[in-house]
């Protein structure tokens, strides 16, 4: 039995038993003026009664795994400018046999493009996703990662690549707002935090895949491997998927709402409840939907908390620990094998999403949060005094292309496998890198799962596109000024600006976000 699908169903089980012993009766009122808040109350309180059937809990947790192994891509994504970064200081040669000499500067944008392909993408994905439905969403950003990933594979100059970016970065944004809405919508909600969560585990894979396949092989066989990959996937998604009850429900269609849920449930679960539930959690009394319901004075504001947090916790620098892994640990620690200690950082990456795994809905997702939060504050504290106190003696070299003088390639005077020694000051250092990369899923999830859960579904793939864009936008910016703000202030002062940041969105995280740990969506 898969342990994801196994832990899943224990938590089912004993979260049920808790929820039923804590429920209290629901009394009868008879004053006409608090009927609403009543009936409110007692949805919101209320969890859906899980299936009495283990075959249904298992299609359940099944459906929603098979739904997030588009993650692993997302995360060969995410992780592939640090394979490329190794490989052209080695050898810049294309599948084609023509050359790549890149600047610094041009190193930054590769590692940015996705980002920014995102950022002018995933508005409009908001009305894809909420338009067309969750399902048909997936699929669509399927299709466009495919054609993402071939300019990638076939590219003969540094055009190409930064084409194939920013598709794959637009369609990383869409399947983080299509995804994310369509298992907040499928999963039961005393399973929902760590179903949604299994998109960071999927995430960890990815990183790790395209690191250990960076090591026997090359950048553009990687991305003919995720081509493949995601091409299965659409198919796949195309065969299985169904469409998520709750956009059903909001388009009118609550038959077929109904027999998705007895697919999803079973048939002795209170499906009528949850289509009554579904229906008052998503309607709106003036019948507006989709971006004319963000007006409503409630909506706004918590839109305003989240992009705050989402400005916060991605100032903290998580976007250039991840994009940027190899290079920051060649400047700063580069005794190390810097393709080994990357592997490593991203297996760190992957043990930081089963620890949110379990937690996420036992401890909830503020505490997940601060703990992670504060642990990066330390933690960047410590590398930037190291560095600071023990300045790194190792140097880029740049290297004139023999074609035309003014394109550069990264070159480095150690050799790659590094030392077998080190230093304290290196080990505590490298400890500290790996302890970021572990609390990183966190700051990376739950902002992200805070806006699938704070809102009705008529506005939820909405607000998700704007934060999603809002981040996206963020890590453009830090990803683009690493190698200024090096230059300008020393690694020392880039990892002292994310340890201040850290700070801040801890104390934002304290003073105005809520929990929504086990409560219904919207």
């Amino acid at each position: 039995m898969h342990p994801i699908l196994l832990y899943a169903w224990v938590s089912q089980v004993s979260l049920r038993s808790l929820e039923n012993a804590s429920t209290p009766p629901s009394s009868s009122m008879t004053t006409t003026s608090h009927s609403l808040t009543v009936s409110r109350r007692s949805l919101e309180d209320a969890s859906t009664p899980p299936s009495s059937s283990m075959k249904y809990s298992f299609y359940q947790v099944w459906l929603i795994m098979t739904i997030t192994t588009c993650y692993i891509i997302f995360g060969m994504d995410i992780g592939w400018p640090n394979t490329i970064y190794s490989h052209l200081a080695v050898d810049n040669t294309t599948l084609f046999d023509t050359h790549l000499n890149l600047s610094p500067s041009q190193l930054d944008w590769i590692g940015s493009s996705s980002t920014i392909g995102g950022a002018v993408m995933v508005i409009p994905t908001g009305w894809i996703v909420g338009k067309l439905g969750r399902r048909r969403g997936i699929i669509i950003c399927a299709f466009l990662h495919t054609l993402g990933w071939l300019p990638i594979a076939l590219a003969i100059n540094y055009y190409m690549i930064i084409l194939g970016r920013l598709l794959t970065g637009a369609s990383m944004a869409m399947t983080v707002v299509c995804t994310r809405t369509y298992i907040a919508e499928l999963a039961s909600n005393n399973i929902r935090g760590i179903m949604t969560t299994s998109l960071d585990l999927m995430r960890g894979f990815g990183y790790i895949s395209v690191v250990a396949l960076g090591m026997g092989t090359t950048w553009y066989y990687i991305s003919f491997i995720c081509t493949a990959g995601i091409f299965i996937y659409t198919i796949v998604a195309l065969l299985v998927f169904p469409e998520s009850p709750t956009y059903l429900i909001i388009q009118g269609k609550k038959e077929e709402a109904r027999e998705i849920i007895v697919r999803l449930r079973g048939t002795r679960t209170g499906i009528e409840k949850e289509l009554k539930e579904l229906e008052f959690l998503n309607q709106r009394e003036d019948g507006r939907r989709g971006w004319r319901a963000l007006l409503s004075e409630d909506n706004l504001k918590s839109l305003f908390t989240l992009i705050g947090l989402c400005i916060t916790v991605g100032l903290s620098g998580i976007s250039v620990i991840m994009g940027a892994t190899t290079r920051l640990l060649k400047t700063t620690i580069p005794s190390l094998d810097a393709s080994l200690t990357t592997l490593i950082a991203m297996v760190a990456l992957l043990c930081g999403s089963l620890i949110l795994f379990i937690l996420v809905d036992r401890i909830g997702r503020r505490w997940c949060l601060r703990i992670s939060l504060s642990v990066m504050t330390v933690a960047y504290t410590v590398l930037g005094t190291l560095s600071y106190l023990e300045p790194s003696s190792f140097q880029v070299n740049v290297l004139p292309s023999v074609a035309n003088a003014s394109d550069v390639i990264y070159n480095t005077e150690e050799s790659n496998t590094g030392s077998a020694f080190l230093s304290p000051k290196s080990m505590i250092m490298a400890s500290c890198f790996i302890t970021i990369a572990v609390c990183m899923t966190t700051c990376l999830s739950v902002p992200f799962m805070l806006t699938g859960e704070y809102f009705p579904s008529i506005v939820r793939s909405q607000v998700l596109s704007i934060c999603i864009a809002v981040s996206t936008l963020i890590s453009s910016l830090l990803l683009q000024l690493y190698s200024i703000m090096e230059s300008t202030i020393t690694i020392s002062g880039v990892y002292w600006c994310y340890a201040v940041m850290s700070l801040v969105s801890l104390v934002y995280l304290s003073l105005f976000i809520r929990e929504t740990n086990q409560r219904s969506v919207g």
